[in-house]
């Protein structure tokens, strides 16, 4: 699953994304029914066309399920947007075996991400 969420903010509430992403941490589903233990969680800076950003990985063992949680989450100051992008890979029974592949696509996906401000765009 891939996720895009654009968030447009007033001027008098920028985010804090270290906050958001430990908040990230605590509260974002993961779209299993069976009760989850997160086995690796990270949060690192990036800086994505130039902006300032948080990229929050978790994996959590949910019954038969491996889950793979990654996100961009990017501020804009400028215009005081605030990007979500989010990808969620699920395997059953052979996950061992893919781990470093899951990773490494998931990871290449997000690192193609760019923010390209378009000054003609429609509100």
């Amino acid at each position: 699953m891939l996720k895009i969420v654009l968030v447009k903010l007033t001027p008098e509430r920028p985010p804090n994304l270290d906050d958001v992403a430990r908040a990230r941490h605590r509260t974002t589903a993961l779209m299993v029914k069976e009760p989850a233990k997160v086995v690796n969680r990270d949060i690192s800076a990036v800086l994505i066309s130039g902006l300032d950003g948080r990229r929050v990985s978790r994996e959590a063992e949910a019954g038969a399920w491996t889950v793979f949680d990654q996100a961009l989450l990017i501020h804009n100051p400028d215009r005081n947007d605030f990007w979500d992008i989010n990808i969620v890979l699920l395997r059953r029974f052979l996950a061992t075996f893919f781990v470093t592949s899951d990773r490494i696509y998931m990871k290449g996906v997000l690192d193609t991400v760019r923010v390209i401000d378009n000054p003609n765009r429609t509100p």
